[in-house]
């Protein structure tokens, strides 16, 4: 499996790690990865397309990121979810960009935990978007209106990053 990342690997403990949810939602979450993993869980067969050219064909287990955001209840004017890890880096899916691709916050792959370079505790797997939409640790998840621009988008990567015309 390639590996490829704008930062470093953090060592992030479960047993005080949260994920968090919060801005344009009618209820702000701190779930730990035990209450993650009781969401119920998918398994999907997922491409992973890299801007390089190169490309992943991966089995990916976790809960429904559309799952986690209705437990939250989104607020009528969210238009924008952002994404962050502990290294600082970021990333964002609009609301329709979710209905469509219907992401993954997934914590096994190919059978068995997912490793610390491929982003345990949590990674987004965002079925056809580009790697750079497929951050690793996460550890929040914030709801806006308007448009926001992550890491590599604000270096002039694709906010929509669209994998399928490539």
């Amino acid at each position: 499996m390639r590996v490829r990342t704008a930062e470093y690997a953090p060592s992030i403990d479960l047993a005080t790690y949260k994920l968090k949810v919060s801005g344009l939602v009618e209820k702000p979450l701190s779930l730990s990865f035990d209450e993650i993993k009781a969401v119920q869980a998918e398994e999907r067969l997922v491409e992973l397309p890299c801007v390089e050219g190169w490309t992943e064909k991966t089995l990916w287990k976790g809960s429904r990121l559309s799952d986690v955001l209705e437990k939250a209840g989104l607020q009528k004017d969210a238009e924008t979810v952002v994404f962050s890890s502990p290294g600082g880096y970021t990333t964002s899916l609009t609301v329709k960009d979710i209905k469509d691709t219907d992401p993954l916050l997934a914590y096994e792959v190919n059978g068995g935990e997912l490793p610390a370079d491929r982003g345990f505790p949590l990674r987004l797997v965002v079925p056809d978007r580009l790697g750079y939409k497929w951050i690793k640790w996460v550890t929040e998840i914030k709801v806006y209106k308007g448009d926001y621009e992550g890491y590599w988008e604000s270096r002039g990567y694709s906010n929509d990053a669209d994998a399928r015309g490539r």
